[in-house]
């Protein structure tokens, strides 16, 4: 294929990406609201999430291949905001069907999702021809694909630590304890407390490779500038929100915070994080600050 049916290929399969989406938030909202909850229509919403994942995917591997050198697609903001979007939708896929309490958080994953698609449809533009050194080394490609697994799992713990914080401050049949499935048996963890146990389990997954991010940020850092560290807003701002979810981990493995406490802990960790991810961008671009990382944009 030519670079042009390539060009089409990649913004083609991006426009794509975004309608699958849309329809998989609806129809599992539908599933959420009708009598029954049919499995049928579980799997169509989840079905949809798959399309939209799979026209990511193709995105981005249309557009690694139209340089006339073929590189791997992880280095501009928008390359790096399709990444996310992937690891968000994948962390979808795999989680909602075997927690079916989850699924009432698929819709709100979806819409931040949407949100993360419009950003980068913002930032979107032909890839370089040719890249500047620092963005050559094989550290950076190596420390942004773990941004797959990391910030796509932490943005959905973000919102199931949302939706549980909510949950407590409401209460009502939120925090009740469920009958048991037998007569007998003992009751059942309420909504809430599924929630937190979910939004515990996906951070323990996405920590290890925030902390793969960071260690190899700085490793590449240290190629490209000569130096792992400089307080960059960047680098501040995402040791600011490692230090959170060690923080989180350390108080509910250590000091046993659950219920409200955790769920709040674990929502300031999304909250930093878009910080990191969005907000810091936005501030080096307006107030003109110095920022090594700005080569994303």
């Amino acid at each position: 294929m030519g670079t042009q049916q390539l060009e089409f290929l990649e913004m083609r399969m991006y426009m794509l990406a975004l309608p699958a989406f849309v329809l998989g938030g609806v129809v599992l909202l539908a599933h959420l609201l009708l009598a029954g909850r049919s499995a049928r229509t579980f799997w169509v919403g989840w079905g949809f999430i798959l399309v939209g994942l799979l026209a990511l995917v193709t995105s981005l591997v249309a557009r690694g291949l139209q340089p006339a050198t073929p590189r791997l697609p992880l280095t501009t903001m928008f390359e790096i905001t399709v990444l996310v979007q992937m690891g968000a939708a994948g962390t979808l896929l795999v989680v909602l069907p075997r927690a079916k309490e989850l699924r009432s958080a698929g819709p709100f994953v979806l819409a931040v999702v949407a949100a993360l698609w419009a950003y980068g449809y913002s930032k979107h533009s032909p890839p370089e021809q040719e890249l500047v050194p620092a963005l050559k080394s094989a550290w950076l490609q190596i420390h942004v694909a773990t941004a797959v697994l990391s910030y796509g799992p932490l943005f959905m713990s973000g919102v199931t630590a949302a939706m549980a914080t909510v949950m407590y401050l409401v209460g009502g049949r939120y925090t009740e304890p469920r009958l048991p499935a037998e007569d007998g048996g003992e009751a059942l963890p309420s909504v809430a407390d599924r929630f937190e146990e979910w939004t515990y389990r996906i951070i323990a997954f996405g920590f290890p490779w925030l902390t793969a991010l960071i260690v190899t940020g700085a490793i590449w850092a240290n190629y490209a500038w000569g130096r792992a560290w400089g307080f960059d807003p960047k680098e501040m701002w995402s040791a600011v929100t490692w230090l959170i979810y060690v923080a989180y981990l350390h108080a509910r493995l250590r000091s046993g915070w659950r219920g409200l406490q955790a769920s709040a802990l674990a929502f300031s960790g999304l909250l930093a994080m878009i910080v990191t991810y969005l907000l810091v961008n936005w501030l080096v671009e307006v107030f003109h600050l110095d920022s090594l990382h700005s080569y994303a944009d």
